[in-house]
């Protein structure tokens, strides 16, 4: 690693640097579609950041009432999968 120009690399993982609540928000959208739920705005994925990609997929599905089997069920843990995927 001594030709590393760098001494730091940051990532920019919240969208506070750059702009990527479209591509987070499709990431949701995708997960929700395969437990078919309705898809949320794209433009209001903005305030499903923070706390992480699990959390986001939480908040959009217990806004919608929930998911069979609880946020620690199966059925989660494959819609959560499958938006990292």
């Amino acid at each position: 690693m001594a030709d590393f120009p760098f001494d730091v690399v940051g990532f920019d993982l919240d969208g506070t640097l750059l702009d990527t609540f479209r591509d987070l928000g499709a990431a949701v959208n995708y997960a929700l579609s395969l437990g078919g739920y309705r898809l949320v705005p794209v433009d209001s994925s903005k305030d499903l950041i923070g706390g992480g990609a699990k959390a986001m997929l939480a908040q959009a599905v217990q806004a919608q009432g929930g998911i069979p089997g609880g946020l620690e069920g199966d059925d989660f843990n494959g819609l959560y999968t499958a938006m990292l995927g």
